[in-house]
């Protein structure tokens, strides 16, 4: 068991390092006062992981060492967190509490927060005093206070047309004039993009000009940025060769209005300082500055190009699919999701990127029938039963006879070596061996039988180890019977053991099976 030493930094604290304004926030500091609290504790284990959330806020809990942290804490690799301050383990309120209440407690991990003078340890049996409380309220107030200040500063900079975010849209490019950036025209991607509305305005629809650009062999945006601008915004799932235009992309392009001389800020916003979720900002909160920036298109061929663009039908209420592969089966090219088409007889899937995409890609035009692909992934279970049966039982037997055989003749020989030594006290109470001779054989038959005795024990052990994964070898060969019964997949079968399914064509299906499962 280890103690961890856990250390955050938010964005607005900044390590400032030794000549910063926030020093005492830095991650050096945090270390140099942890560890000087940890030499002074006898009762804090020797060993020592560290953590560190370089750029996270406190309000947000998915962070990566910390995460790290609570899973080796579940593990029982950590017995110990030590923090500086309640405020760099978190923010939040209620998400704090139920950490240092509820969680820390049942996994067995005592907390410690140094500035604040917080153990665990002196509150056996929960009921954490009222500093405790308020101090963790302040935190969070304070965090809330800071988001609001940084909220209200974003608008006055939009308001007075200064560019803060280095994300643009397609077509325009960030440059520096002194201090201040201003968006430029990216002449190359201005023509993609000049091109767009000009097809819109010829009646075009999104898919149309989507199928258009991928004959041309136009870069996408975020293949574009990335060669151009050494943008790395997300990692791309598909392969190279099917990053193309799809009809959505085009759709959001002729949606920006950003194209024309207008500055349209803070669109979106956080529904609470701590969550991830994002909502449209109703347009009169909306930051919207006129003449910003040099135009791509004009106000009058934007409006125009709305009107064309195809209009999304409301959907209908219907009965969502459900299907034991639900979400497992993707294009094996493209490797995204394929449409699954319940309307068709039979029931079929196909690759709706390649629908979208047009002739460029190389993914399959097959529709194939679900009934097929279900029929590759059961022969898959059914082979992966069969050999999982024949393998593991005959080596778990031939193992679990050897292991008890040799517990047999082990006990038989201490039984062996406790006879003997009765019947040299025996001996010794006769007259028969001097009491000197008893005692040094004594002392080597108790030696021997000590012996015995630990590799007795280590064997039993090894046994009641073996018990356990036994148990979830029989776990598997139920599902095998169960499966063997049934004689169908069910959603739970496959969640189980199915990793994903790769469709190629009709002819080509890959099944991929879980790792960790068998």
């Amino acid at each position: 068991m280890k103690t961890a030493f856990y250390l955050r930094l938010s964005v607005s604290d900044g390590d400032l390092g030794k000549d910063g304004k926030d020093e005492s926030n830095s991650i050096e500091n945090q270390r140099l006062l942890l560890c000087d609290f940890w030499r002074k504790r006898e009762d804090i284990s020797e060993e020592v992981l560290e953590y560190v959330d370089d750029g996270y806020s406190g309000m947000n809990f998915e962070r990566l060492a910390f995460q790290k942290m609570l899973k080796d804490a579940q593990a029982g690799i950590i017995s110990t967190i030590i923090v500086k301050d309640l405020s760099r383990f978190g923010r939040d309120y209620i998400s704090a509490g139920d950490y240092i209440e509820q969680i820390f407690p049942v996994i067995g991990v005592r907390f410690i927060a140094v500035n604040n003078n917080f153990d665990t340890k002196n509150y056996p049996n929960g009921g954490y005093d009222l500093d405790f409380a308020v101090t963790n309220l302040i935190n969070t107030f304070y965090c809330r206070d800071v988001s609001k200040k940084i909220t209200s500063t974003l608008k006055t900079c939009w308001k007075q047309g200064r560019v803060i975010a280095t994300s643009v849209p397609f077509g325009y490019k960030i440059e520096r004039n002194g201090k201040e950036l201003k968006w430029a025209i990216d002449t190359e991607a201005a023509e993609v993009v000049r091109m767009i509305f000009d097809c819109a305005l010829k009646g075009w629809t999104t898919s149309t000009i989507a199928r258009h650009l991928n004959e041309l062999g136009t870069p996408t945006p975020g293949v574009y940025n990335q060669k151009n601008h050494h943008l790395y915004l997300r990692a791309f799932t598909t392969p190279e060769s099917e990053r193309l235009w799809e009809p959505y992309t085009v759709w959001s392009i002729l949606r920006h209005e950003e194209y024309t001389v207008t500055l349209i800020m803070g669109k979106h916003r956080k529904v609470t300082s701590s969550s991830e979720r994002r909502v449209t900002t109703p347009k009169e909160e909306q930051v919207i500055i006129p003449n910003n920036h040099p135009a791509i298109v004009t106000e009058k061929e934007f409006k125009m190009a709305q009107a064309v663009i195809m209009v999304t039908k409301m959907k209908t209420m219907c009965e969502p699919s459900v299907y034991a592969l639900k979400g497992k089966i993707r294009c094996g090219n493209c490797r995204l999701s394929m449409y699954y088409n319940n309307r068709s007889d039979p029931e079929t899937f196909y690759c709706s990127h390649k629908r979208k995409a047009g002739r460029r890609s190389q993914c399959s035009t097959d529709s194939v029938p679900k009934y097929l692909i279900e029929a590759k992934v059961w022969l898959a279970l059914q082979n992966l039963f069969l050999v999982f049966r024949k393998e593991n039982e005959n080596a778990r037997n031939t193992e679990k006879d050897k292991r008890r055989e040799t517990i047999a003749k082990k006990e038989k020989q201490l039984t062996f070596l406790n006879e003997e030594q009765f019947h040299r006290y025996e001996s010794y109470a006769d007259g028969v061996i001097s009491r000197e001779t008893y005692i040094e054989v004594k002392n080597k038959l108790n030696y021997e039988m000590g012996l015995l005795r630990d590799e007795i024990s280590e064997l039993k052990r090894l046994e009641e180890e073996s018990g356990e994964t036994e148990k979830e070898t029989d776990s598997v060969l139920a599902d095998a019977d169960e499966f063997e019964k049934s004689r169908r997949l069910t959603k739970e079968m496959v969640d189980k053991y199915i990793d994903v399914v790769y469709v190629y064509d009709a002819e080509h299906i890959e099944v991929k099976i879980k790792a960790t499962t068998i």
